[in-house]
């Protein structure tokens, strides 16, 4: 079953949502869910026991290849990253990297101000960034664990969490060498909770849990 989603954007943690209503509605159906976006292709998977506790249910997205330059200029304009993809701006150093989504990841320590500041000045060069730029805080790195902060395109402003940030962060920080290569599993701490970004066989995955909060009921019967 492929699930399409229109426009120039994507939400890691909405896939995962739609990764939990379509398992949930259709698992009888169909054998596999793939969400199919401008260029990506998704697959959802679902872990865990559903008919026990949902809360140890995890509801994943394969998120796709890291992407750490911007050749045709589509998101960010020609001539600002250097060879490794980075660049420096008010003394900050950003990294680019895209997966599925446009962000750009720093590990100097700046604080929640500046962050904004820094966001919501970039979101407003549409020269430079054509379709807008997420922004990513890294902190307190180790071998397992990130703390990831995200300045978010379209709605400019912080948000509590961000899958494609998280996935950006972790493979930013491998490709760095803040986390070793082989490390398969690393959780990312955000405001509002934490997610985990798994490589698996060559492939990279964003879990976390999924909960409904609200009515759950059956719209149509056509859906």
């Amino acid at each position: 079953m492929y699930v399409y989603e229109p426009g120039d954007g994507f939400c890691g943690n909405g896939a995962r949502a739609v990764s939990k209503y379509c398992f949930h509605h259709y698992r009888k159906l169909y054998n596999q869910f793939i969400i199919s976006t401008d260029g990506w292709l998704h697959e959802l998977l679902e872990r865990g026991e559903h008919e026990q506790d949902e809360q140890d249910v995890e509801y994943l997205v394969e998120m796709g290849e890291s992407l750490y330059h911007d050749p045709a200029g589509d998101f960010i304009e020609k001539g600002i990253l250097d060879k490794e993809g980075k660049f420096i701006h008010s003394n900050v150093t950003w990294h680019y990297v895209n997966t599925s989504e446009p962000h750009l990841v720093t590990f100097d320590k700046i604080d929640d101000k500046e962050l904004i500041r820094i966001g919501s000045s970039f979101n407003q060069e549409p020269n430079k960034f054509p379709i807008g730029i997420n922004l990513n805080r890294v902190l307190n790195i180790d071998q397992s664990t990130i703390n990831v902060l995200t300045f978010e395109r379209g709605i400019n402003r912080l948000t509590p969490a961000c899958g494609s940030g998280s996935t950006s962060s972790v493979a930013l920080a491998k490709r760095l060498g803040f986390i070793d290569q082989a490390v398969s599993k690393v959780t990312v701490k955000v405001r509002g909770g934490h997610l985990t970004v798994i490589n698996e066989k060559g492939k990279v995955y964003l879990s976390g849990p999924c909960l409904v909060e609200g009515i759950d009921k059956e719209v149509s019967k056509n859906v």
